[in-house]
């Protein structure tokens, strides 16, 4: 799971740092989290974007940087739809291949069970490992879709807390293996996106609004698709260029190399005929055995 990560950003007023998950998808230098950890619901940065870094378990201690992709804090949303929010990571995360995506958007449907991948959590009631990541296993137990307008969101049994926003929700089959897509990465499905009121009293799920143990997430339609595969394109793009442009690049050198060495090779060669000739006049002269390269003389 190299592919998942931290986030931690500094409050504008320094009073807090703000934990998150997020997780990579197609590349790995695009990252996805949730929108609710940087901005308010009206868009206005609730965090100085400059001092959020990003780390993987398998480098804690590399702190890498990133931008927002584009200007997405124009895009409000409410009661938690569209709460999600694309990232360009300044550096490749190493051993990443970057997770799928469904580009069907298709649903998950009550009853099926899916697998949490999240940083360490503050206050989970039911811990797995104090590692990184945090692994859970859950059952959806209710679908709202196209939930006020946005993308459909999910109520689950699954255990979260601080710092699970934004951890990835992939789907297992029927044998409880996780899914794969055809290019055979694991395919994210979801995003945790809160705990709902009273969660967190270690009652077991009793209904979407009421007390007892639930999370909630967040589906990824065909927004989220749009969103995303753009930002590959363009960032594959943006490579390419710099690839013909290095290219370009060195063929110029090179021209202006050769161009710049002629006048030296041309020197070069009339030296060597200048002491050619002068060898030849040497080795006419009656000192002829001092020179190692005159033919032999065959004397008559």
């Amino acid at each position: 799971m190299a592919c998942v990560g931290e986030i931690t950003c500094v409050t504008l007023d320094r009073g807090a740092r703000r934990f998150a998950t997020a997780v990579s998808v197609l590349r790995p230098d695009i990252l996805v989290t949730t929108r609710h950890d940087f901005f308010s619901k009206n868009g206005k940065p609730e965090v100085s974007l400059r001092e959020c870094t990003f780390h993987n378990y398998l480098s804690p201690r590399t702190k890498i940087p990133f931008v927002v992709y584009h200007n997405q804090t124009k895009t409000s949303f409410h009661l938690n739809n569209f709460d999600y929010v694309a990232l360009h990571l300044k550096t490749r995360l190493s051993g990443c291949n970057a997770f799928g995506i469904d580009k069907s958007a298709a649903l998950l449907h009550t009853g099926d069970e899916v697998l949490s991948v999240t940083t360490s959590q503050i206050g989970m009631l039911n811990p797995i490992s104090s590692k990184e990541p945090v692994v859970a296993k859950g059952e959806i137990k209710q679908v709202f879709e196209g939930a006020f307008g946005g993308p459909s969101m999910y109520w689950t049994d699954i255990d979260t807390a601080s710092g699970a926003s934004g951890g990835g929700i992939f789907a297992l089959n029927r044998q409880g293996d996780l899914e794969v897509g055809d290019d055979e990465r694991l395919v994210l499905k979801a995003m945790v996106i809160a705990a709902a009121t009273g969660a967190k009293n270690g009652q077991p799920y009793r209904g979407e609004l009421e007390t007892g143990n639930q999370s909630i997430l967040i589906g990824l339609d065909s927004s989220f698709m749009e969103l995303v595969l753009k930002i590959r394109d363009e960032l594959e793009i943006r490579n390419k260029l710099k690839v013909d442009e290095t290219k370009l690049t060195g063929k110029n050198k090179e021209t202006t190399s050769s161009k710049l060495e002629r006048p030296h090779h041309i020197r070069s060669r009339r030296v060597r005929r200048r002491n050619t000739a002068k060898r030849r006049a040497d080795c006419m002269t009656p000192y002829t055995s001092y020179y190692a390269d005159c033919p032999v003389i065959a004397i008559l």
